[in-house]
Parts: C-alpha cells; sequence; structure tokens
C-alpha cells in the first residue's frame, strides 16, 4: 500500500466505520419507535423492509471493511452517502413525504458528507436530497393524497411548494456550515495530526491504561509496529525479547538508550507523563529518536582520538627507536663477516639483521601515519584513479588466478588529493589480493552518491559526492577483528605491520570522508568509501572529523 492509500485509509477508516454504525443504530431505533406506534397493529411493510435492509446493508459493509475485502476510499464512502440518502427518501416516501418526521435524516447525511469527504460534495449531497424529496413529494401528492403528505388534507400545491422550499434552503445551509467546518477541522488536522505524523523523532501517545492512541509514521520505520496499532498495549505492539528494552522503558518512564537489534536501530527514549491539572494521569508520551548518525559520529570521534595519540607518540618515540636499530643491524653485520659460514652463529647474526630490518619498516610506516603530508584537494578523477589502481593490482596478483575488475561510470568527479587516493585504493586492493588464497575476484564499483544515501541506503539529503566500493571474496574479517580494523598496529596477516588500514582511514577522514566495511568471516569484505564531490560550502556539514593537520 503506497503513502497516499494510507493516508486515505487513515483519514476515512474511522469516519466510515462510524458512518455505518450510526446507519445501523437509527434504523434499529426507527424500527422500534414504527412497531410501538402501531399499538398492534401490522406496521407500514415498505418502512420495515427499509429499516432491515439499511442496517443490514451496514452489517455487511462493516464486516467487508474489517476483512479488508474492501478497500477504504473517497469512492466507496461517496457511495455510502449516496446509498444512505436513496434509503432516507424511501423512508419519507412511506411516512407521509415532505411533512415526515424523518426529513432531518437528510441533514444528518449531508453534514456526514460535508466532515467525511469535503465540502463542495456535500453540496452535491443536499442536490441529491432535493431532487429525491421532491420526486417523492410529488408521488406522494399523485399516488397517496389521502395521506395529506403529513402537512394535513387538503394542501395546496402553494403550500407543498413552500415546504420543498425551506427544506431544500435548511439542506444548502447545512452543506455550507458542514462545509466551513470541514475546512476548520482540516486545519486543526494539519495542526495536530499531520504535523504529529510527519515528524523526524517516532512518537507513541499511550492512555492511562496503557493502551496506543497514536503512533506516527517515523515510529513506524523504526519498529515493525504496523498501522492497526490504536487501542493495542505495548506487548502487543512491541513483542519478543529484542524489544523488551522498549516496553520496560515505557513502563519505568524518563529516558532510556537501547543498541541496535536485527529489526530496529539504536534509539533513544524520552517520555513525559499527560496530567491534568489536578494531577490525574491521563497517559503517557514517548519520543523515539534514531541515534544512528549520532553513534557514528562519536565513533568517528574516538578513532580520530585514537590516531592522534598515536601520531604524538609516534613522533616522540621515532628517532629513540631508529638510531639504536641501525646501530645493532650495523653491528651485526660486522660480527657475521667474522664467523666462518655454516655456522650456528652466523645464522643467528641473520635473524638478527632480518629482525632488525623488519623493525625500521613497521618504524618507517608508523612515521608514514603520524607525518601524512596535508591534503593537497582539487578538482579530480576518482574513476580515473581507481582504473590505474586496477592496472597495477592485475600486475602484483603473481601466481593466484584473481579477476580484478572495474564498474565505474565514465568520469567521477571529486575534491580530493589524487595521489592520496591512489594509496587509499591500492592499499584496500592490495588487502583484497591478500585475503584471496588462490582464485578469486576483486571488484572496484563506484556512483555519485550524497553522503545521506552513503549511510542509509533509503536516505536521499545531504552533501553530494561519490562512493566507491572495493570487495573480494577472500576469507574475510571475524566479527570480533572488525571494530579494531582500523587502529594502528592491529593486523591479523603474518608478517604485517598493521598500519595499511591506519593510514586509509587518516586519508579518508582528512578528507572529509568516510569508511565503512561490510564483512562476514569466509564470504569476503567489501570497503566502501565515500568523499564530497566539491570544497566544503555553507550549511554542508558532516560528522566533525579529525584534520590532518590537528594530528601532525
Amino acid at each position: 500500500m503506497d503513502r497516499s492509500a494510507r493516508e486515505t485509509e487513515g483519514h476515512l477508516g474511522p469516519g466510515l466505520g462510524w458512518l455505518m454504525a450510526g446507519r445501523f443504530i437509527l434504523a434499529a431505533i426507527i424500527a422500534a419507535a414504527v412497531v410501538i406506534r402501531a399499538r398492534g397493529q401490522l406496521p407500514e411493510t415498505g418502512v420495515l423492509v427499509t429499516l432491515m435492509a439499511a442496517g443490514g446493508l451496514s452489517l455487511v459493509c462493516l464486516a467487508l471493511l474489517e476483512t479488508h475485502l474492501v478497500r477504504v476510499s473517497a469512492a466507496f464512502a461517496f457511495f455510502q452517502v449516496a446509498l444512505d440518502i436513496c434509503l432516507i427518501s424511501v423512508l419519507v416516501y412511506f411516512t407521509a413525504g415532505v411533512g415526515s418526521s424523518l426529513v432531518f435524516l437528510y441533514t444528518l447525511s449531508i453534514l456526514a458528507a460535508g466532515l467525511l469527504l469535503s465540502g463542495w460534495q456535500s453540496l452535491i449531497f443536499a442536490s441529491q436530497a432535493t431532487i429525491l424529496l421532491s420526486g417523492v413529494t410529488i408521488a406522494q401528492f399523485l399516488m397517496r393524497p389521502s395521506l395529506g403528505l403529513g402537512l394535513g388534507l387538503g394542501v395546496d400545491v402553494r403550500t407543498l411548494v413552500a415546504f420543498l422550499l425551506l427544506q431544500t434552503s435548511a439542506f444548502y445551509v447545512v452543506a455550507v456550515l458542514s462545509s466551513v467546518l470541514s475546512a476548520r477541522l482540516a486545519a486543526a488536522k494539519i495542526l495536530t495530526g499531520e504535523i504529529l505524523e510527519n515528524m523526524t523523532e517516532g512518537l507513541l501517545v499511550l492512555d492511562s491504561s496503557g493502551r496506543v492512541v497514536f503512533t506516527n509514521g517515523s515510529l513506524r520505520s523504526l519498529f515493525p509496529v504496523g498501522l492497526l496499532t490504536r487501542g493495542k498495549t505495548c506487548e502487543e505492539i512491541f513483542p519478543g525479547e529484542e524489544l523488551a528494552g522498549v516496553r520496560e522503558a515505557l513502563r519505568s518512564g524518563g529516558s532510556a538508550e537501547l543498541p541496535q537489534t536485527r529489526t530496529s536501530p539504536p534509539v533513544r527514549i524520552r517520555t513525559s507523563r499527560i496530567l491534568t491539572q489536578s494531577g490525574t494521569d491521563r497517559g503517557l508520551v514517548a519520543v523515539f529518536q534514531d541515534i544512528s548518525l549520532e553513534r557514528r559520529a562519536h565513533d568517528a570521534q574516538l578513532s580520530a582520538e585514537r590516531a592522534r595519540s598515536v601520531g604524538e607518540l609516534a613522533a616522540a618515540i621515532a628517532h629513540e627507536l631508529r638510531n639504536p636499530i641501525a646501530s645493532i643491524r650495523g653491528a651485526s653485520q660486522e660480527l657475521k663477516e667474522s664467523v666462518p659460514r655454516g655456522t650456528q652463529d652466523r645464522e643467528l647474526f641473520d635473524i638478527i639483521m632480518k629482525e632488525s630490518d623488519r623493525l625500521e619498516r613497521i618504524i618507517s610506516e608508523f612515521l608514514n601515519f603520524a607525518r601524512i603530508r596535508p591534503s593537497h584537494r582539487a578538482d579530480c578523477d576518482v574513476a580515473r584513479v581507481v582504473r590505474d589502481v586496477a592496472d597495477a593490482l592485475r600486475r602484483q596478483t603473481g601466481e593466484k588466478k584473481i579477476d580484478v575488475v572495474v564498474k565505474l561510470p565514465e568520469r567521477l568527479p571529486a575534491y580530493a588529493d589524487a595521489e592520496q587516493l591512489r594509496q587509499v585504493f591500492l592499499n584496500l586492493g592490495a588487502n583484497a589480493v591478500q585475503a584471496i588464497n588462490y582464485r578469486g575476484r576483486v571488484a572496484f564499483t563506484g556512483a555519485a552518491r550524497t553522503h545521506g544515501q552513503f549511510i542509509a541506503e533509503t536516505g536521499g539529503a545531504g552533501v553530494p559526492g561519490v562512493e566507491v566500493a572495493v570487495a573480494d571474496d577472500g576469507t574475510g574479517i571475524s566479527e570480533e577483528d572488525v571494530p579494531r580494523i582500523f587502529d594502528p598496529f592491529f593486523t591479523t596477516k603474518q608478517g604485517g605491520t598493521g598500519m595499511g588500514l591506519a593510514i586509509v582511514n587518516r586519508i579518508v577522514l582528512s578528507h572529509k570522508g568516510e569508511i565503512s566495511v561490510e564483512t562476514k568471516s569466509g564470504k569476503g569484505s567489501t570497503f566502501r568509501v565515500w568523499l564530497p564531490a566539491g570544497p566544503p560550502g555553507p550549511g554542508e556539514l558532516i560528522e566533525k572529523r579529525a584534520d590532518t593537520d590537528r594530528t601532525r
């Protein structure tokens, strides 16, 4: 069901229910009155048959709506009001025409049309009532003159016309008044229901017994609560263990933050009791806020702080370590030359020199991470950079049977440092190749996407930019390792330094971009990089990121 259909159902559904319930109740009351007034005699057959038809139709239509065999629509509501006026006309015919005591039912139907549909449609039904009442009156006058049209015997045409004009005027006055009332109710609905329905935060209103009075669209997008929630309890709309935290927060009141679950994002809940002036508890209002972006910004800030700390540490210890390591390696090489070949001591000196070289490499990468040069960003074609990287990777696969695939638009313009982007995608591509044991596929894909589209598949707002994904079908990353993969010195590869992804992350953040990973152990990984398409403009703010210049 699309959004317009849901809005129509939400607006007309309750009104149609009341219309048909009212029809059934009125038919029952009038039938009882007719039987009582007959005083043991047989009532007018036409009246009873019409009333029974009205009651039966009401029950059938209610059943069709409840079982969703008939869709709630304006056309269905229009048909119901038109049917009511026809039934009223039949009753009026059998009960003395224009002077019948049931003529007032026309005004109820016209009023219902104005409130349920629209003001101008109530004028249509006023015209229908006028035409049918005139027809019924003429038929009574010609076919059943003995009834005197309910106005007394011997009524003349002038009196008849006067009464018809009076009733017609009343119909149109009711139609105009219902039109004004409908407009005011629509304005009030905009100020209440529609504003609440379109709030960015989820809204839940409970009555004093804990049953749902109102839910808005944002709440239904956060949780799978469905449309038909009115009158249900919290246990019914938030079932299962995963949503137990929501139920507990609503019972206890106050505020709470709930973690992400399989069916809902992380949310912050704030509740407030609805109290009368005398202090009587009328219910509770709960506001649900999606804090996914807030959590992402917090995680990014922690990552930036860790990077800054590591950078400061690297700058302090680099010179203290490199000189002793160089001395150890030099001395080991000199001593090695004085030891006969093939002896165990010579092998030990080889180990010392090899590990000294490894330490030198680690420190060099450490310093590269701590001293990444400031980005010289300009307009560049990301697609061209990625294609160059893919060509380089194809020559580095060695004996592995790996297909390096590029699926990108002809151009992907971004505001970035081309050399640093080459380093980013070369690192990601090299990791993807290393994650594949022998045969596999590395794919570079990309497209123009806003920041809103990057962080939420259904979003669309935000800063314009580009996204490039690097996917492989290799060994993947275990779930417990994912939170640490961008930390310096964290590695799961034998002989790795753990600096590659840390450098990638730092370069992306220095571009005011973002990087994310989707992976499953044994199934492969996909790294997604988002970069802004142009220089930052006024009002174009993303989550606060660490700038390279602050962490040098």
